[in-house]
């Protein structure tokens, strides 16, 4: 081999060696995110050695003492997996509140007790694998909508139906730049799809109208994977 192949030879094996080191991670979450694209959001996974556990006796928002922990995550729901990272700062992570002045990190899927989050890597939204040793109460998107505070979320389209899994519309609500709250009627699984009978209540300003607007069956997710209903502690 001459001296000039050499020379190539070990500038390649060097600039795979840096890319890889410069960009595996980022390679990592985009093989694992192949399948997981459309993922919806299945709950919340509260992180107790990362944010500590409520105090039930103090404040809102107020934390027992306990030592904060970083966060491993995986590229898959194994210990011997690749590890992807460690996360040290919340703005890492996606995150939602479970409750007033608290916040878990939104999960989508779930598998030997492992957890798929939603995390950001050099400013890329991205999910990995957490540990059940790091992982505390999940609680699910359905649980979460059916206790409420619960509204109609940007991705709904507008459709009200008049039984769970129907095709065809029975409504449909024609002004959605307006914001409506939900009550909960009753549920129904129909296929692979939970669906909800609501109640919608026009909000006006920080106000609620104590007058129906509308009444119909929702799927809780569009075909897509968005969610059509939320909870939220903000609003009337």
């Amino acid at each position: 081999m001459t001296f000039n192949k050499i020379y190539l030879f070990c500038f390649c094996l060097l600039f795979a060696f840096c890319f890889k080191l410069l960009y595996g991670v980022d390679q990592v979450i985009k093989k694992e995110d192949t399948n997981q694209l459309n993922l919806p959001k299945i709950g919340l996974v509260e992180l107790p050695h990362f944010f500590g556990l409520p105090d039930l006796f103090g404040p809102p928002g107020a934390r027992l003492p306990f030592d904060k922990r970083p966060v491993k995550i995986y590229a898959s729901p194994d210990e011997k997996s690749k590890l992807i990272g460690v996360i040290t700062e919340k703005d890492d992570l996606e995150l939602m509140t479970h409750r007033p002045e608290e916040v878990s990190s939104v999960c989508y899927d779930l598998r030997k007790g492992w957890y798929l989050i939603g995390v950001f890597l050099n400013n890329k939204h991205a999910k990995a694998w957490v540990s059940p040793k790091d992982a505390g109460t999940f609680r699910s998107t359905a649980d979460l909508v059916e206790k409420g505070p619960t509204y109609v979320t940007k991705n709904w389209d507008g459709l009200l139906f008049d039984k769970a899994g129907a095709q065809k519309p029975s409504q449909q609500i024609k002004n959605l730049l307006k914001m409506f709250k939900v009550v909960i009627l009753n549920k129904e699984t129909s296929g692979n799809q939970l669906w909800f009978q609501v109640e919608l209540f026009e909000i006006d300003g920080e106000s609620c109208s104590d007058k129906v607007s509308a009444e119909g069956w929702v799927p809780l997710y569009t075909n897509k994977g968005k969610l059509n209903l939320k909870y939220s502690f903000i609003g009337c």
